[in-house]
């Protein structure tokens, strides 16, 4: 199960990477570990080709709910259902990459203290998630929110965990978001990430009540005790 990731790398590491213009009033990050709820950096394209660097919720509220039903959040969503369902509106027009540089997988829920891993590219670069967006109005605001694709996993998450998140290449980032690019191209993107590019770290800790947003050179593992 895939249920948080982390985001550590320094802004302007981010921004290179990422060729993003900061949305006004931009200059940090929320927090550097991320679950679903929370608000969290995206990369979109704007109307007249740049990339834009936004905050958005964690946990999609797709616009095509009635009266954007607030109640219905979606962290995640399996890759193989955006091009048979609903989802298939967003897949062609309300793309994202979601930046991080690790994330987690738990067999079981936390509270079972399931066999975890932490997972990142050997390389220690940056990456990114595929995401899709929506924007719906509640209660007189704006709220933009986001979900991102998960696939099979590949031979790296072989102990039990099933799922993984889409990882774009970061050769396909202008393909992933570029309004010009094509569905059938696209769904080439849908699939595990190399494993030999990943590596994958088993991760134990116990359940803490303290949380620190500020910490930059923390251990997963201590992110995972401090977190949970």
């Amino acid at each position: 199960m895939f249920a948080r990731f982390t985001l550590r790398t320094n802004f302007f590491k981010l921004s290179e990477v990422f060729a993003f213009r900061p949305f006004p009033g931009i200059d940090e990050f929320p927090t550097f570990d991320v679950i679903p709820g929370h608000d969290a950096s995206v990369v979109r394209m704007t109307n007249n080709g740049l990339r834009d660097l936004s905050i958005l919720r964690w946990g999609l509220v797709p616009d095509w709910l009635p009266n954007g039903s607030s109640g219905f959040r979606r962290a995640t969503t399996p890759a193989e259902i955006v091009t048979r369902s609903p989802y298939f509106s967003l897949f062609c027009r309300a793309r994202c990459l979601v930046p991080a540089d690790g994330f987690y997988s738990d067999q079981n829920s936390p509270e079972e203290h399931g066999e975890r891993h932490f997972h990142s590219l050997r390389n220690g670069q940056p990456f990114a998630f595929a995401g899709l967006w929506s924007a719906v109005k509640l209660d007189g605001e704006i709220l933009e929110t986001f979900t991102i694709l998960t696939t099979e996993t590949n031979a790296s998450g072989s102990s039990g965990h099933d799922r993984m998140p889409v990882i774009i290449p970061h050769d396909r980032y202008i393909t992933w978001l570029s309004p010009d690019s094509k569905p059938e191209e696209l769904v080439h993107l849908l699939r595990p990430y190399p494993a030999e590019e990943l590596q994958c770290l088993p991760v134990s800790g116990s359940a803490s009540e303290s949380r620190d947003e500020n910490a930059e050179s923390i251990s997963p593992e201590e992110i995972w005790s401090a977190s949970w």
